[in-house]
């Protein structure tokens, strides 16, 4: 939420009365902004840089502080970020936003995709990714905001700073550190410079603080040590939201107990420039600890040395069963005719990788012994793939520091197996051949109509989830889950979250072929309900162009009712347990439901995790009442729902 601060109203009109609020302005600058950024917005130099963490309020103030220059004298001003592939994905709406607060509505004119002044001050919204021909069109402008700039590549500063040439033209670059490699890091904040003015802002530089932002901010401290620090502190990341064991794991000496599972052997057989890499592991049944206890790591490993080399490094391998990597049969072979009877491959299935990645983080925590130096490397530095523009990770694991990974994998893989088939909810009938399904399979038939679920739970620190569903009444299945989002309740019940997810809504209908037009978006909770409707209301139907010239809107809001959720036998069903006992044998019979691509390899950063949808569908348990199962709550209605036609 943005501070509230107070100011002064623009005069109705008059060019001397302009001058005047502004330069009320420019003496009231604590009208204007928090005091933190009094002195620092107004410095006279080229580079005004302002870092720092969420909800500092530096955004606000930077583009407050624009408004008031482009007031003052006539500039052109360029708002800039990386990329942008659209208006919404700039800093138009803050800075819209910003002009009716202030009042300046007589002077700034608010246009489709920028905002002219009366005095000839013009302010636009670019992307400058390979954007160079455009930019050398920005040659006269003399103001220039750079937004998310850690995102902005050396490339496109390269591009950008000698483009601008107007004499005293100036930068005001805002971003939250990421890594002190970032460019914008090394330009502006690694080296003094004498044009530039640098300052680090927090939280606790915004006096308007708003009280669901420090529930947020104090949630994250007591759960997320590393993750507070770069989001709140804006301290540099230390652990990358793509790290796929981020918060899992930790370096500790221990003892084995005899209570313990194990051990676990498994072995990742190198090819060409990888190592062969062997681990023993152990699982604390009881408080669900996956202890790391000895490995084994060589590059070029020598297959006559192999057998005793791991019996040296694995005490006790030649006794006990050893799972392999089953590409490689004839090794295996070859082990087992020399000193270790019992190895064998490890099976593997489709999807068997985010099984094992499931499992991995399903452990309350995965305890390595110091010793094993490459299992912590590995463990701190394997990942997801990275989107090269987003920075947001991708549904796919990196092929690279995974070979002890994959033989933690190898030597558990039967508790991974009947982990994934012992699931309540059954993963194979929700998928097709053990696969998700894509809108082009011949299996998948037209889509007659798409909705959304929209609910929260009756668990404790529950968000907000919506799912996006498609139904085939003559299919071979009725519902698909296409898609889903979820977010903290302030940010869910906002207009910037519900067009989101109607515009993927929208998206999605078109690449199903869906036969109807209009998206209703169904909701159980009467408060959540009576607060979606007066967003959608108050900031979604106000700004979209379609119903404000007349025409229909292409989205709706249903209360659900509680004879939509009540048993065969009519009974009503209250709580999550109750529904997911009453409608699971129906989810389970494989004819029902199944989930889509899109939506299987979705991935949402929340509370510093990604894979949301999955693992609480496919963790759900009954009795589990401290753990947050919204997704899994709009998943049960959605099926409620379309037991007949919705």
């Amino acid at each position: 939420m943005l501070p509230q601060n107070p100011a002064p109203k623009a005069p109705e009109s008059g060019r001397a009365s302009r001058r005047a609020f502004a330069a009320a302005l420019q003496r009231s600058r604590a009208e204007l902004v928090p005091p933190a950024f009094q002195e620092h917005l107004w410095q006279k130099k080229r580079f005004i840089v302002s870092r720092g963490g969420r909800a500092c309020a530096k955004s606000w103030s930077t583009f407050r502080k624009v408004l008031l220059d482009g007031m003052e004298a006539k500039h052109l001003i360029l708002c800039c970020r990386e990329t942008q592939s659209s208006i919404k994905e700039s800093a138009y709406r803050l800075s819209c936003n910003q002009v009716r607060e202030l009042g300046l509505e007589d002077f700034y004119t608010i246009l489709a995709d920028k905002l002219v002044g009366r005095n000839g001050t013009e302010i636009i919204f670019e992307g400058i990714y390979r954007n160079a021909d455009k930019l050398r069109s920005y040659e006269d402008f003399s103001i220039v905001v750079c937004e998310e700039a850690q995102r902005i590549s050396e490339r496109s500063w390269e591009d950008l700073i000698p483009t601008i040439r107007k004499p005293g033209h100036k930068f005001y670059i805002i971003f939250n550190p990421s890594q002190e490699s970032d460019p914008v890091w090394q330009r502006f904040c690694a080296v003094e410079r004498a044009d530039t003015a640098v300052r680090h802002f927090t939280w606790r530089d915004n006096p308007h603080l708003a009280p669901e932002m420090i529930a947020e901010k104090d949630w994250c401290a007591a759960t997320d040590m590393d993750q507070y620090r770069f989001v709140w502190e804006g301290e540099f990341r230390t652990v990358s939201e793509a790290q796929i064991l981020r918060g899992k794991f930790v370096s500790e000496d221990f003892e084995v107990d005899p209570r313990w599972s194990g051990p676990h052997f498994g072995l990742d057989l190198g090819f060409s420039q990888d190592p062969t890499a062997g681990t023993m592991s152990y699982i604390d049944d009881e408080e669900m600890v996956l202890y790391i206890a000895k490995e084994y790591w060589r590059l070029a490993a020598d297959i006559d040395r192999l057998p005793a080399d791991l019996e040296a490094a694995l005490p006790g391998v030649s006794g006990h069963t050893l799972y392999c990597d089953s590409a490689r049969p004839e090794t295996i072979s070859y082990i087992s005719r020399h000193g270790i009877p019992g190895a064998r491959a490890a099976e593997k299935w489709s999807g068997s990788i985010l099984d094992g990645i499931a499992a991995l983080r399903s452990f309350s925590k995965i305890v390595i012994h110091p010793d094993c130096v490459h299992a912590l490397d590995e463990a701190a530095r394997y990942s997801y793939k990275v989107d090269r523009l987003t920075g947001n990770p991708l549904p796919v694991p990196e092929d690279r520091h995974n070979h002890i990974i994959d033989s933690i994998r190898y030597g558990i893989w039967p508790v991974i197996r009947n982990r994934a088939a012992a699931s309540y909810f059954s993963r194979p009938a929700l998928l097709l051949r053990g696969e998700p399904i894509e809108p082009q399979q011949e299996e998948v038939n037209v889509t007659d109509t798409v909705f959304l679920t929209v609910a929260s739970c009756d668990r404790p620190g529950t968000a907000v989830a919506a799912i996006t569903w498609g139904i085939a009444l003559r299919g071979q299945w009725v519902l698909t889950v296409l898609d889903w989002n979820i977010a903290e309740v302030h940010e869910a019940l906002t207009g910037d979250w519900v067009m989101e997810v109607l515009e993927r809504a929208y998206e999605l209908r078109k690449e199903w072929r869906a036969l109807d037009d209009v998206t209703v978006m169904h909701v159980e909770d009467k408060g959540l309900y009576d607060r979606l409707e007066a967003v959608l209301v108050s900031e979604v139907i106000k700004h979209d162009p379609v119903v404000q010239a007349g025409g229909p809107a292409l989205y709706g809001l249903r209360k659900v009712e509680p004879r939509d959720v009540r048993s065969a036998e009519r009974k009503d069903l209250v709580t999550l347990d109750d529904r997911a006992g009453d409608i699971r044998n129906l989810i389970n019979s494989g004819h029902f439901v199944k989930i889509a691509r899109s939506a299987y390899g979705r991935q949402v950063m929340h509370r510093s995790t990604a894979d949301h949808f999955n693992s609480q569908l496919w963790g759900y348990r009954p009795g589990m009442q401290d753990t947050a199962q919204e997704l899994t709550a709009a998943f049960l209605l959605g099926c409620f729902l379309s037991r007949e036609p919705t």
